[in-house]
């Protein structure tokens, strides 16, 4: 990372005194850094001087450090972040993860007390590690809601959305079962759009039902032609906006129908915090669609609230553990834990199990002898356009029985 900006520290903490001590200490080490107590202050400063680096305490007075990452992470927030606080590690752990799952850039923590080498080390740490820049198309949407608007509309009218297929791989043989549909868009100006832009934009401009049938109807298509095994399955995600429209269901059908495709063939994916606002609505939404053969998975999960109420109440048919979690696993033997209590559960429960985000060999071996069901991750194999996946399946389930390793991502 270049610029002076880069070099620029702002620090939030109630303790005049230990934010004395955080500003000398990181000038010491050639930053320029600010502090202040006052979180309106704050936010103007990290709007108007667009600090390289914020630094949060947890336990303050007033607005507490977790409602400061809040905010951060709802104004989309660019500076990296550095967490401190005299409070157990733990905690301090739970505050990362926090920061990393709400989108924000993680820099590091500051255990208090602190020494000088402390604060540099952290902070010339993360300026030597490569921070991932604002994509054009990111960037347009962030200052030009309107046109990033009319750019979504026409590339839904337009079809110019690609669906790619992330493969379901067994656990227990190696053998590709499904896959998961991801809505692809790469705009002929602004380039790759990231999901995480324009599936929110799309949902809070009520277009969610036109995503929804455009990576339905491309990935009924491909399975009626598809040379896959007839239980093959395909999952595709529906917003929580969709989950109340009563028309949902209809249009589905009306999908499969066309297609000639069983709706035993389509898993939907569900958030679990999409089923907390309406309980009653969504009870009476999923056990339709159940009732009409479709697949119920619980997306996510461990992520949102009430979980395993949730479980006991709804039809759902497999449960997905969320990728922070697999991704824990190889720092924290509470994270393998938690893990195997949610493959137990699943399993308790008459669950499937898939865990997201398997990114190492690792990863895959420990699952298969947690007995989870399925996984998907990139070390198994990364989302690839719906032409090139029969022939991908092709070859890798040929030596899936002989061979049941992730490192054949490469096939």
């Amino acid at each position: 990372m270049t610029g002076s900006g880069c070099r620029r520290v702002l620090v939030i903490d109630d303790d005049e005194l230990v934010a004395a001590m955080l500003v000398a200490h990181a000038q010491s080490a050639g930053y320029e850094a600010r502090a202040t107590s006052d979180p309106v202050q704050f936010f103007t400063l990290a709007r108007q001087w667009r600090p390289c680096f914020v630094v949060v305490d947890l336990m303050m007075t007033g607005m507490d450090g977790l409602s400061v990452l809040q905010r951060l992470a709802r104004e989309r927030c660019r500076a990296a972040v550095v967490i401190t606080s005299g409070a157990a590690p733990a905690l301090l752990d739970s505050a990362r993860t926090y920061a990393i799952e709400s989108g924000l850039p993680y820099a590091g923590a500051l255990p208090k007390p602190f020494r000088r080498g402390d604060v540099a080390s952290v902070l010339d740490s993360a300026i030597a590690e490569p921070r991932p820049q604002e994509s054009s198309a990111e960037a347009f949407a962030r200052q030009s809601y309107l046109g990033f608007q009319v750019a979504l509309r026409k590339a839904l009218q337009d079809e110019e959305i690609e669906v790619f297929l992330q493969p379901k791989v067994s656990c227990e043989d190696g053998r590709v079962v499904g896959a998961e549909a991801l809505a692809r868009w790469n705009h002929p100006a602004l380039g790759a759009v990231p999901p995480s832009t324009f599936v929110p934009y799309a949902e809070r401009l009520g277009l969610a039902p036109q995503l929804t049938d455009l990576v339905m109807r491309r990935c009924l298509t491909w399975l009626s032609a598809a040379a896959v095994p007839t239980r093959f399955t395909v999952s595709i995600n529906v917003s929580a906006s969709e989950l109340g429209d009563p028309r949902l269901r209809h249009r589905l059908m009306a999908a499969c129908v066309a297609a000639q495709v069983s709706p035993s063939r389509v898993v939907l994916e569900v958030t679990e915090t999409s089923t907390v606002d309406d309980a009653v609505g969504s009870l009476e939404a999923l056990t339709r669609l159940g009732l009409e053969g479709f697949g119920l998975s619980v997306d996510d999960f461990g992520t949102g609230y009430s979980s395993v109420s949730q479980l006991a109440r709804l039809p759902f048919s497999e449960l997905k553990v969320d990728r922070s979690f697999v991704a824990g696993m190889s720092r924290s033997d509470r994270s393998v834990t938690v893990v195997r209590s949610m493959v137990q559960l699943a399993d308790g429960l008459g669950l499937a199990s898939t865990a997201e985000g398997v990114e190492t060999e690792a990863q895959w071996e420990a699952l298969r002898a947690m007995g989870c069901t399925h996984a998907q991750g990139f070390h198994l194999a990364r989302p690839m356009p719906l032409e090139d996946f029969t022939r991908w399946v092709d070859t890798w389930n040929g030596g899936a029985r002989a061979d049941a390793r992730g490192d054949r991502a490469g096939a």
